[in-house]
């Protein structure tokens, strides 16, 4: 099995530098190692490592969590809030109801369910506008508008709506006690994950004040306690957000004890180059190649379809601020990556045995190969003109 890892490994390795050469995400290439390495083509990857796979996403899941709530500050929410707000849900409620529309009518899916493929769809990606943003900020480090801040505070929001909303229709949906239920418990969980989260984080900080450990220890041990949180639900009686409380705990750390947060933050950034890999590979893994090229034109036309609505909403969302038409066409264009969210939620469904699984994980991963090298391509090049 270590033969196999080895050269998976160093096939991703090598199609995610060809890619970054042809100045495409080179996520992409891995997505393509996975494809090209799996079932669909020549079956290379041990069925030990297929089996894990769930479990490998949602450690990759964590750490993006984790990410995200280590790189917006509640002094730059508190400044930049009602613009980050705004763009943080408005476009993803627009694009949502788009793909959700377009999959009930088009694709005959339950409501239910194309309102999943709707929230999978719409998220934004971290994986790359993180860094595209974080490299404008230096650059605009006189500009007053505080754009690439206001945009990765509102991908943190658009991704924290995302999920919570994916969680809570896959609960809906795979709960035999009704709705009603299932949306009551909704609002305990979201509260009760924000006192986890808080406690937690204070916790956190408390205990390596007293304790000298080491940074990298540090980051095994948020680890272990995120992981936990995310299987949560299954360990206590009641109810509780796993997700908000990883978020929550971040930002609790990130608040509290600034340093601290931003040398987790490196250490996390540095281990996401190996879940990045995994989580790419994985889901490249899973594709069904006939199920992709057969939905390729609808595929597109729904992709777009949504990328419509987010870009309405980003235009709604800035209506009245004091922002150029240019800059307004920017913000549109940051916003539409999709990539870390799609690879992590877009098998799931499938694993869950929902209906048209298979259809949305082929979705997920168009979304990706369509959004990534556009939504890239597009920060880089507009950025010198917008």
């Amino acid at each position: 099995m270590l033969f196999n890892i080895a050269i998976i490994f160093i096939v991703a390795l090598s199609l995610n530098w060809f890619c970054e050469r042809l100045k495409a995400p080179g996520i992409l290439g891995m997505i393509l190692a996975g494809i090209i390495l799996g079932p669909s083509c020549y079956d290379f990857i041990s069925q030990d490592i297929l089996k894990f796979s769930s479990d490998l996403r949602s450690v990759a899941l964590v750490i993006i969590l984790i990410r995200v709530s280590l790189s917006v500050k509640k002094t730059e929410l508190n400044k930049l809030g009602p613009i980050s707000v705004k763009l943080g849900l408005i476009p993803i409620m627009i694009e949502t109801l788009f793909i959700s529309l377009f999959a009930f009518y088009f694709f005959k899916m339950p409501l239910i369910t194309a309102s999943i493929l709707g929230f999978i769809i719409s998220a934004i990606s971290p994986a790359i506008i993180v860094p595209e943003m974080m490299n404008l900020k230096d650059t605009l480090n006189q500009n007053k508008k505080h754009i690439p801040t206001i945009l990765l505070a509102a991908a943190a929001l658009d991704n924290l709506f995302a999920i919570t909303a994916f969680n809570t229709l896959i609960q809906i949906n795979q709960s035999h006690i009704g709705y009603y239920y299932s949306l009551i418990k909704v609002p305990i969980e979201i509260i009760l994950g924000i006192l986890l989260g808080m406690g937690s984080g204070h916790l956190f900080i408390s205990f390596f004040k007293r304790h000298h450990v080491r940074d990298t220890k540090k980051v095994i041990i948020f680890l272990t306690v995120a992981i936990l949180f995310l299987k949560i639900e299954t360990i206590l009686p009641f109810h509780v957000s796993g997700f908000i409380a990883i978020i929550v705990m971040g930002f609790t750390i990130l608040e509290n004890a600034e340093s601290l947060a931003h040398r987790l933050s490196n250490k996390f950034s540095k281990i996401w180059i190996l879940a990045e890999i995994v989580l790419f590979v994985l889901i490249g893994a899973q594709v069904n190649l006939s199920s992709l090229t057969s939905l390729s034109l609808s595929g597109l036309l729904l992709i777009f379809i949504g990328l419509a609505g987010r870009s309405i909403g980003v235009f709604v969302s800035l209506y009245k601020e004091k922002f150029t038409f240019g800059e307004n066409l920017f913000c549109a264009i940051s916003l539409t990556p999709k990539a870390t969210l799609q690879a992590t939620l877009g098998a799931i469904p499938l694993t869950l045995g929902l209906p048209h699984g298979d259809l949305i994980l082929s979705l997920s991963v168009l979304s990706i190969i369509v959004t990534a090298p556009l939504g890239a391509l597009g920060i880089r090049f507009s950025k010198k003109y917008l």
